[in-house]
């Protein structure tokens, strides 16, 4: 580059008269008159495109205004991102409750048999499996009493799983049963033989159950007409039956909740333990009334400090069928007794969360003046309001709850038996409902970190990538569900009366995104079938597999992939005019903290000094700059200014300067933003 061309691109930062100044030096290198006139001319013209509108103006002011505040705000989300979790990992303790969780869950869900005809639970469809199993592999691996070479226990190490998990009580079996009814089809009854039992309706509360043969005829029991009674007195060590209450327990509902409880004490023989289990087959505990039935194991595990659920569930279909459900859930007492990292973790979160409620609540005033507020100021207060709820939530709830049910194991369980196992069962639904709250506050902050990160073309070039392909996505998403919902129905019809995967559209819907990543189990169960179902099976599946999965989710690929190829071009060419505005919004930062005027400060005088200019020049800016400083003995901001100290004769030119960069700033802008927008999609 020439010596022409070098002053020539130094001239677009000179002001008025200061172009002749340009001339001059050019004649003393000894450079030619005709040189010398190209220069003035050259330094003249660029000095008369040095204007732009007030719109123009505004825009960069806001713009400058954002990039700002995203500089403060990306490190301020991640360090909220990272001391929430951190905090809120400290209160769940993932790792010691997974301990836990997989020791119980392999016990009762892959246990040894020695019977191999038994049924693991999850394999239990029917009554006489369910029992064999409660039988035979429950109650040995629930109330263990001998050691593994099969020396007895002392009473003192009975009720412990896996060694570690104490039982808080006695097992408890609980089971909801549905009120008798008029069949639908009521010609049928007398052939039927008897009433109907429609799942959720009103609960039924009356006693139930087999008859007792004297002496214990008087046990609360269903009579009816020629039903034989059931000689209990094999029963009687292990049942009670001369104590009312033990004798009725299981078969009537004292709190009238449509809840039948029956208890499995681990202070009791394993055999007696076994004998009550066959004392509730023998009287038909489960019958057609039966709409499910629950096992609830709850365990305290010292080594861990944690409270545990175990719940195995049976649901009675009408069908006959019977499905199995496995539940676990578990709390950490005291999180701040098991580490002290823990009020470390949380004291670094309420710190990180007032900086952010202060940035948050800075926004309101503009909110109170009738300004509407945006979506992103509104998700701001949404994840404050949430942070804090999720905070009393813990210490005024969670933790004050496992607190109270410490003290009350600790008074003792034969007290507090039904109320700690109930309280465990609430305060453990109610730490899930808080893991979800976190999760969507996790989510919330996520989008918070997409907002602030826009202002940079290479952070934000996925987020550009989805805003343009948008409406191709929008139209693209409307055709693939139509065609999985079309699909859905085909399979719900062909073979949901012989798939559990196709029984419903739900089910059917879900099967359809399982074959979406390759997941072939319903064709597994299709091929089970009769011949002429494996035939429609195979078309039904090869059809979706080579439109759906093929073709349809390439097209989606192919959008996406289009749409990022030119978004991250623009954003490639872009980075060095986006990295400058990023650079000097920090050094107007620095400025401001030095007690200097910045450009930002120039704006903003001119914003309060000259509200109906239409055309902007440097020297309207610089004049709007100076009224805007502030005289030698004001001790306090004008105008947005911060005080510079006393009026030096310097002031014009540094205002001067400062508006004319200013300018230049917001020429650079827009010749961004008119790039970006020749380069988009259509």
């Amino acid at each position: 580059m020439n010596n022409f061309d070098s002053r020539t691109n130094l001239m677009q930062g000179l002001g008025d008269g200061e172009y002749q100044r340009v001339a001059t030096s050019a004649n003393d290198d000894g450079e030619a008159p005709g040189s010398i006139r190209r220069a003035t001319s050259a330094a003249r013209n660029i000095r008369d495109q040095l204007e732009i509108g007030r719109e123009e103006l505004m825009e960069y002011l806001s713009r400058s205004k954002r990039t700002r505040e995203s500089c403060i705000r990306i490190p301020l989300v991640v360090l909220l991102t990272i001391t929430f979790f951190s905090s809120v990992m400290f209160h769940v303790d993932v790792a010691r409750v997974c301990e836990v969780e997989r020791a119980v869950e392999h016990i009762y869900l892959f246990s040894d048999r020695k019977d191999l005809s038994i049924s693991h639970f999850q394999d239990i469809h029917s009554l006489g499996e369910f029992w064999d199993w409660m039988e035979h592999v429950f109650v040995p691996t629930t109330f263990v009493q001998t050691d593994h070479v099969g020396n007895q226990l002392s009473q003192a190490d009975w009720g412990r799983i896996s060694q570690y998990n104490r039982i808080l009580g006695s097992v408890r079996l609980q089971q909801r049963r549905s009120r008798p009814a008029t069949c639908a089809i009521h010609v049928l009854d007398a052939f039927y033989g008897s009433e109907c039992h429609p799942k959720d309706r009103e609960p039924d509360n009356q006693p139930y159950g087999t008859p007792l043969c004297p002496p214990y005829e008087n046990v609360p029991a269903k009579h009816e007409d020629g039903m034989q009674c059931l000689d209990a007195s094999g029963y009687q060590e292990a049942i009670g039956l001369h104590d009312a209450t033990s004798a009725a327990e299981g078969f009537t509902n004292d709190t009238e909740d449509g809840v039948y409880r029956f208890w499995l004490s681990d202070k009791l023989a394993a055999k007696l333990v076994a004998e009550r289990v066959r004392y509730l087959e023998a009287r038909h505990w489960i019958d057609r009334q039966t709409d499910m039935v629950e096992i609830v194991v709850s365990l305290y595990n010292g080594e861990l400090s944690v409270f545990t659920e175990a719940i195995l569930k049976l649901n009675v279909e009408r069908g006959g069928y019977i499905g199995t459900e496995f539940s676990i859930a578990s709390i950490l007492l005291d999180p701040y007794k098991v580490s002290g990292y823990a009020t470390l973790s949380d004291a670094g979160w309420y710190v990180v969360l007032a900086i952010y409620s202060i940035l948050t609540i800075s926004t309101l005033p503009g909110v109170l003046k009738g300004r509407w507020p945006t979506f992103w100021e509104l998700l701001s207060l949404a994840s404050m309001i949430i942070s804090y709820v999720l905070s009393f939530w813990w210490h005024l709830g969670l933790l004050q709850e496992t607190r109270e049910i410490t003290s009350k194991v600790a008074e003792g369980m034969l007290l507090h038996e039904v109320e700690v196992q109930d309280r465990i069962s609430q305060v453990t639904s109610d730490l899930q409902s808080y893991r979800i709250v976190c999760s969507l506050n996790l989510f919330f902050f996520l989008l918070q970190f997409l907002d602030v990160i826009r202002v940079q073309p290479r952070l934000a070039v996925i987020l550009d990538t989805f805003a343009a392909a948008s409406t191709d996505i929008f139209h693209f998403v409307l055709v693939f569900m139509t065609i999985v919902f079309c699909f859905a129905g085909m399979g719900t019809l062909l073979f949901g009366h012989e798939l559990k995967a196709f029984s419903s559209i739900s089910n059917s819907i879900v099967t359809c995104f399982e074959l979406l990543v390759a997941d072939m189990s319903a064709w597994q169960e299709m091929k089970a079938l009769d011949q002429q179902t494996v035939t429609i099976g195979f078309t039904w599946v090869a059809g979706y597999v080579c439109l759906v999965t093929l073709i349809i989710l390439n097209m989606l690929l192919a959008i996406v992939m289009d749409t990022y190829n030119a978004r991250h071009g623009m954003a490639k060419e872009g980075e060095k005019d986006w990295s400058k505005e990023v650079f000097h919004s920090f050094n107007d930062v620095v400025q401001r903290f030095a007690r200097r005027p910045t450009i930002y400060d120039v704006a903003r005088a001119f914003e309060e000094k000259a509200k109906n200019a239409d055309v902007i020049t440097p020297d309207l800016l610089a004049s709007s700059a100076e009224e805007a400083e502030p005289k030698e003995d004001e001790q306090k901001e004008v105008q947005g200014l911060p005080r510079s100290g006393s009026r030096s004769s310097q002031s014009s030119s540094i205002s001067k300067d400062l508006a004319e960069r200013c300018i230049q700033r917001v020429v650079n802008y827009q010749r961004l933003r008119r790039a970006s927008r020749s380069e988009e999609i259509p």
